[in-house]
């Protein structure tokens, strides 16, 4: 594709594509609403595991930011991906545990980058 081309399709693409931030916002929030409780106490959860894991002398800090942080942060998106299914559970939020490898290797990759 020559570069004006590019360009032409670019232009057309833009001139249909419509973000609507704030009915993102509120969908986002509305979902957060069906499992409130859930989300804060996983949000108290992942506070106490990090502290913990911050008083470990340089293995901590290391082990938290390349497994603790992705591992938790996948569980996250993982279970607001079931909660929208409606099919919600509170083990959801540590299944990023599951794809440990491949969310360390991202992390390597991201922290290279």
């Amino acid at each position: 594709m020559t570069e004006q081309k590019a360009i032409d399709h670019l232009d057309r693409a833009l001139a249909k594509s419509q973000f609507k931030f704030g009915q993102y916002i509120s969908y986002g929030f509305d979902l957060w609403k069906k499992e409130a409780g859930a989300y804060i106490g996983f949000g108290i959860i992942y506070m106490i595991i990090s502290l913990f894991a911050s008083f470990i002398p340089i293995v901590g800090p290391l082990g938290s930011n390349l497994i603790l942080v992705p591992c938790l942060t996948a569980g996250a998106y993982y279970f607001s991906h079931k909660t929208f299914k409606n099919k919600p559970d509170f083990a959801n939020f540590f299944s990023g545990f599951e794809k440990i490898g491949p969310l360390i290797i991202v992390t390597l990759l991201q922290y290279l980058v």
